[in-house]
């Protein structure tokens, strides 16, 4: 029988109740209401969050919006914590001290919770073989906290500010010699007959890169301007990065100024686009060569 998701929300109670203190909006109360729903009525949970947004802000002392037993365990314990209840079930059932409902063990932790100082207790429950569900909310950084990396969070995703930051004549640099250099190796390209094509991909995202240079600029600078007035939230930095746009927008329409105005942010666009390149081949490197390293280690140790 199909999963009928509008009958289930009308018609099934939920376990996940209204009173959070969430931002509005955020995806995390859904999540977290769904996955109860997906319990059987007459099903007894044990829910355990590791701290994070959906721990501090659905389990305030003495208040809750859980309606099954809730546990908030450390950030790096959600793991070992549910599969210390579990096993802790199983054995009074066996002693048979424990009678009535089947209970389910549900753990649910941020990507920072899960993919870095969590991963520990999360590998040895999965490795015992714990009858538990964990739930991972990923949300690319640790927002709790102010929005700082995570092992989770995508490429480049705080890369662009870093090398603004760090090597802002480099990335000038790089970008002139991009703007002269790409439409010289197109018109090179063009001359040959296979590399006509290449030629159309490459010239096409030059001039993506020109058209959008100032919404590239904008993203880093932004995150910069948040840091800077010590409001590092991922609102502010939307905010800041969209006054960001506009100023370097109204700037490129001055006359001469403008002009100026325009030829920086394209250098400052291309050099970013090629300085995250490079770095993700260096990475790539890197981690090819640890990677070798390992192995070289674990075969003398087996030696």
């Amino acid at each position: 029988m199909a999963y009928n998701l509008k009958e289930v929300i009308a018609n099934k109670p939920s376990r996940f109740t209204e009173g959070h203190r969430m931002c509005a909006g955020c995806g995390a109360p859904v999540v977290g209401r769904m996955i109860m729903r997906a319990l059987k009525p007459e099903d007894h949970a044990v829910v355990t969050n590791a701290t994070g947004c959906m721990e501090v802000s659905t389990f305030i002392y003495p208040y809750t919006a859980w309606t099954d037993s809730f546990i908030h365990t450390a950030f790096e314990c959600a793991g070992a914590t549910l599969a210390g209840v579990e096993a802790a079930y199983k054995s009074l059932k066996k002693q048979n001290k424990l009678q009535g409902k089947d209970t389910k063990f549900i753990a649910f932790g941020g990507d920072g919770g899960t993919y870095d100082i969590g991963i520990q207790s999360l590998s040895g429950a999965m490795e015992r073989g714990h009858d538990m569900v964990y739930v991972c909310y990923d949300n690319g950084a640790y927002m709790n906290t102010g929005i700082q990396r995570s092992s989770a969070t995508p490429k480049f995703a705080e890369k662009a500010q870093t090398i603004l930051t760090t090597k802002p004549w480099a990335t000038l640099g790089y970008g002139a010699l991009a703007l002269i250099v790409v439409p010289v190796v197109c018109f090179i390209l063009f001359c040959t007959v296979i590399g006509i094509i290449p030629a159309i991909i490459l010239l096409l995202a030059y001039i993506f890169v020109l058209s959008i240079s100032s919404a590239i600029i904008s993203i880093p600078v932004g995150r910069m301007l948040c840091q800077k007035m010590k409001k590092d939230s991922k609102g502010m930095s939307i905010l800041m990065s969209m006054v960001a746009f506009i100023v370097i927008w109204l700037v490129r329409q001055l006359p001469i100024i403008g002009g100026i105005a325009t030829l920086f942010a394209n250098l400052f666009a291309l050099g970013l686009i090629i300085n995250l390149i490079f770095d993700s081949k260096s990475r790539k490197k890197d981690s090819n060569v640890v990677a070798k390293e390992t192995v070289i280690v674990e075969k003398k140790e087996e030696k």
